[in-house]
Formats: structure tokens, C-alpha cells, sequence
């Protein structure tokens, strides 16, 4: 008779968990938008400018055009520098997530027993214990799914602010 073995379970969970948390570090980045390289109210002004002293525009305008794309689209990109005020607290994150994995884990130990005896007050005991790993692992891959689920609806709307 094959036994099932929760130890498989808890790695594929272990990794699953960890390939969540990695994504909450990494940055699902966009290429750079077209609208980045568009001029701004005072380029066009200034482009209007260069076509009305003449039809046709010489390198040295082509040149100052490409320059001031080339500026819009650093001024686009490059983050505001801020002094990381909360970088203490930022530290944290990794630590308690990595205690909260382990935490669980313990927990699932318990109520996963090497053996078990059905008789007596034993069968109660083991009801129990089968509702509170149905209500950990509820717990857990919520949890799971709310924070990757909540790391993709993060990226999506700041695209549309970025």
C-alpha cells in the first residue's frame, strides 16, 4: 500500500513560495513606450521654429531635435532621487518572510504524524488534526495566491502611472 507523504508536498510548496517571493524582487519591465521619444509643448514650439526659417532641416537640426528626444526620454526614465528614509524597514522583509515559511512548515509537521493510532480518544485528536492542516494550508495558499496576485496587479497599474 503506497503512503502518502507530505515531505514532497512541503518541498514543492517550499519552492513555490520561493519562486513568490523572488518575484516580489524582480521587475517585470516594459521596453521603453513610443511616447517616450516625443517631444514635449516647448521641443514642437521650438521644431516649428527651426521649419519656418526653412523648409528642409539641416544637421545641425536634426542633431538638436535627436538631443532633446534623447533628454525627454532620460527625464522619463530616470527615477526621482529620494533619500530611502524607509530602507531599515525594507531590510526586514526578507528575514520575516523566510521565519513566517519556516514557522509554517513546523506547523505542518505537527499535523502530518508518523503514525496513527484510530481508537479512542485518538480519533478525535487526529479529526483535529486534519481540520487544522485543511485550515493551514487554506491559509498558506491564499496567502499565496493574494500576494503574487497583488505583485501583478502592483505592475500593471504602475505601468499606467510609471
Amino acid at each position: 500500500m503506497h503512503r502518502f507523504r507530505p515531505i514532497g508536498l512541503l518541498v514543492a510548496f517550499l519552492v513555490a513560495a520561493l519562486i513568490a517571493l523572488l518575484f516580489q524582487f524582480v521587475s517585470i519591465a516594459s521596453p521603453l513606450p513610443l511616447s517616450a521619444w516625443s517631444l514635449n509643448n516647448s521641443d514642437l514650439d521650438r521644431l516649428e521654429v527651426m521649419l519656418k526659417q526653412h523648409a528642409i532641416l539641416t544637421d545641425e537640426d536634426l542633431r538638436e531635435i535627436d538631443t532633446r528626444q534623447l533628454r525627454n526620454v532620460l527625464q522619463g526614465q530616470r527615477p526621482e532621487r529620494t533619500p530611502q528614509t524607509n530602507e531599515p524597514i525594507r531590510t526586514w522583509f526578507l528575514p520575516v518572510a523566510f521565519i513566517g515559511i519556516i514557522v509554517c512548515i513546523v506547523i505542518l509537521f505537527t499535523c502530518y504524524p508518523a503514525r496513527v493510532f484510530l481508537w479512542g480518544d485518538e480519533i478525535e485528536r487526529y479529526a483535529n488534526t486534519v481540520q487544522k492542516r485543511r485550515v493551514i494550508w487554506g491559509i498558506i495558499i491564499s496567502v499565496t495566491v493574494v500576494s503574487v496576485l497583488s505583485r501583478f496587479l502592483f505592475e500593471g497599474v504602475s505601468s499606467w502611472f510609471g
